[in-house]
């Protein structure tokens, strides 16, 4: 099951969310994920639209890329104790069948 981590562990290490999560949830946290932002690379481009910028759109579609990278997520599954928790990254947990119900 997945379920987004509270704002109070950003920041803070996947030991003390794991542990949150054993001894008040009784879940067993399996790993964490992250989401990826969706980003445009026209909004990373210069405002004043040089040859530069021109020559990258360009190549970005020669290339068969779009200009836009979707939104993707990250998954690690056992993750390093000292690994530190940011925004948009979730929890993926096992839960007892009690918890559905």
């Amino acid at each position: 099951m997945r379920e987004e981590i509270a704002s109070s562990f950003i920041g803070k290490t996947y030991f003390d969310l794991r542990e949150h999560y054993l001894k008040e949830n009784h879940s067993i946290p399996l790993g964490i994920g992250h989401e990826t932002e969706h980003v445009h690379v026209i909004d990373i481009l210069s405002e004043d639209y040089s040859y530069l910028d021109d020559f990258i759109k360009r190549k970005f579609e020669q290339a068969g890329r779009g200009l836009t990278y979707e939104p993707g997520m990250k998954i690690k599954l056992n993750p390093s104790p000292d690994t530190i928790l940011e925004e948009r990254d979730f929890i993926i947990l096992l839960k007892t069948e009690s918890d559905f119900g």
